[in-house]
């Protein structure tokens, strides 16, 4: 949804000069290629100092990569064969965060079941589905970072229903059905932030209509998700299904046209 800004530059003489003769950064096996021209004039042993930011416009993190190459003198073309030796990925092991929608953090998740003394607080309804509760805390400069708690409610008739007649285990029907209702979440706090962002700013505006806002966005969250429920599961499943024989039918079009 967001890719993410770009900015290559070469350093040259302490000063950054903008590249444009490039193509990527292409990702492949947790490889980013690049592919540029050389600068005019450059010769062999010369370096070629580059500089590649990416910026996260959702998160606002910023990722600086240096490189510092040295040039060799050209070959002559070889019309041997190589064979194609398939390069290792840079890590086995995943890094310590889940990136979620955008490159916003997975949120923590908590399931409560109906006999919980936490599930009042939460829910009211057994029909009810998620709640988000956001327990940041202001910093010296009076600002805070969200910091969002999903709780689930483990007794959700949408879900009990499933789990009474799904063949499929039922940590795995749990686990779909979380997926399904945190990406709604989190999509729907993605959503009001981009705007937020794009909203021109007002004096007027003060902190406690700031806080209306945050509050109606996390509870038309757990609106949606209640609204949603009943096909979370059915939906993943169903979609999961597919084969490629189906992919270009849609029943929903046939039904368009006979309507």
């Amino acid at each position: 949804m967001d890719r993410g800004q770009k900015e290559f530059v070469r350093i040259l003489d302490g000063k950054r000069v903008p590249l444009t003769d490039y193509s990527g950064p292409n990702l492949a096996s947790g490889r980013a290629n690049l592919t540029l021209d050389l600068p005019k004039g450059i010769k062999a042993r010369d370096v070629l100092e580059l500089e590649l930011i990416v910026r996260d416009p959702v998160t606002g993190a910023e990722f600086v990569n240096k490189a510092k190459l040295p040039i060799l003198a050209a070959l002559e073309p070889d019309d041997k064969p190589h064979p194609n030796k398939k390069k290792k990925p840079p890590s086995d092991k995943p890094g310590d965060k889940q990136d979620g929608i955008a490159g916003l953090d997975f949120p923590k998740v908590e399931w409560v079941k109906p006999d919980d003394h936490r599930w009042k607080t939460h829910f009211e309804t057994l029909d009810d589905c998620l709640t988000i509760i956001d327990d940041s805390e202001e910093d010296e400069t009076g600002k805070a970072e969200p910091d969002y708690t999903f709780y689930l409610n483990e007794g959700n008739k949408a879900l009990q229903n499933e789990l009474a007649t799904t063949k499929l285990p039922v940590a795995a029907v749990k686990k779909q059905f979380e997926i399904g209702v945190v990406l709604v979440g989190m999509a729907l706090l993605h959503d009001d932030k981009q705007r937020r962002s794009q909203k021109p700013s007002s004096s007027e505006e003060k902190p406690e209509d700031e806080q209306r806002d945050d509050e109606a966005v996390l509870k038309q969250a757990a609106q949606f998700a209640r609204a949603i429920a009943p096909i979370m599961v059915p939906m993943i499943q169903s979609l999961g299904d597919l084969v490629d024989e189906e992919i270009d039918v849609s029943d929903l079009v046939g039904q368009a046209d006979a309507a």
